[in-house]
C-alpha cells in the first residue's frame, strides 16, 4: 500500500455525499493517507460552510465532524513544509493553505489527490506537478 497526500476537498467527500465521493472513499482501501496538520480544521470548516449555506443540516454537520475526527489520515507537522509552500504560493498565486499539500507531496515524492479542479490546473504545466497531482475525478 503506497502513501498519498489528500486535501480537505477529498476528505469532506468521506463524510458528506457529493460528486466523486465514491472515488474519494475508494482511497481509504487503496492508500495510506497523509496530509499537513491543518487538514482537519480545513475539512471541518468546509462542513461548516455546507451547513451555513443550507446544503446540509446542523445534525449532518455534527455527524460529519465526528467522522472526520476519526478519519485515517496521518497529520504531518507544518513547520517542515512552510518554506516550500510559501515558495510555491509566491510562484503560482495559490494560497499557502493549498500549497502545503503540494509541498508535502513534493517532499515525499507521492501523489497528491485533490477534488479542487482549479488547484490541479494551476500545477498542470509543471512537469513534477503533472506526475504528482491527481484530480479525484480522474481516479
Amino acid at each position: 500500500m503506497t502513501d498519498a497526500v489528500v486535501d480537505a476537498s477529498v476528505v469532506v467527500k468521506w463524510a458528506v455525499a457529493e460528486e466523486h465521493s465514491e472515488q474519494a472513499l475508494a482511497l481509504l482501501k487503496l492508500r495510506r493517507l497523509v496530509a499537513p496538520a491543518h487538514w482537519l480544521s480545513e475539512s471541518v470548516n468546509a462542513v461548516w460552510g455546507k451547513a451555513h449555506r443550507g446544503e446540509i443540516t446542523t445534525s449532518k454537520a455534527e455527524s460529519a465532524a465526528g467522522l472526520l475526527l476519526g478519519a485515517p489520515v496521518t497529520s504531518i507537522p507544518l513547520a517542515g513544509l512552510v518554506k516550500r509552500a510559501l515558495a510555491l504560493s509566491l510562484a503560482t498565486g495559490v494560497t499557502v493553505y493549498d500549497t502545503l499539500y503540494v509541498a508535502l507531496a513534493f517532499e515525499r515524492g507521492v501523489e497528491f489527490i485533490t477534488a479542487d479542479r482549479k488547484l490541479a490546473r494551476k500545477f498542470a504545466g509543471d512537469p513534477i506537478g503533472q506526475k504528482l497531482i491527481i484530480w479525484v475525478g480522474d481516479l
